[in-house]
């Protein structure tokens, strides 16, 4: 839960260009405002929320979290 909180929304472009996609993620359904939704915490610091008519794609660059993923996400720097 704190990690879906703490984790800032993302584009779809975002997400594309700057997470990795491992398949090792935590799925589950949460209720929000009343309607059902699924969602899945990926092991490359990203989160969808989703149901049968919306997406919602987010990012966790707090460093609290960061041992609970396998890779972060893409900063732009060069690696070395």
């Amino acid at each position: 839960e704190k990690i879906i909180k703490d984790s800032k929304s993302i584009s779809g472009e975002e997400w594309h260009l700057l997470y990795d996609v491992w398949p090792c993620d935590i799925r589950g359904k949460i209720l929000l405002n009343l309607d059902t939704f699924s969602y899945k915490v990926n092991a490359g610091s990203y989160i969808v929320i989703w149901n049968r008519d919306t997406s919602f794609y987010y990012g966790c660059t707090d460093k609290r979290y960061k041992n609970y993923f396998l890779s972060e996400p893409w900063d732009g720097k060069e690696e070395k």
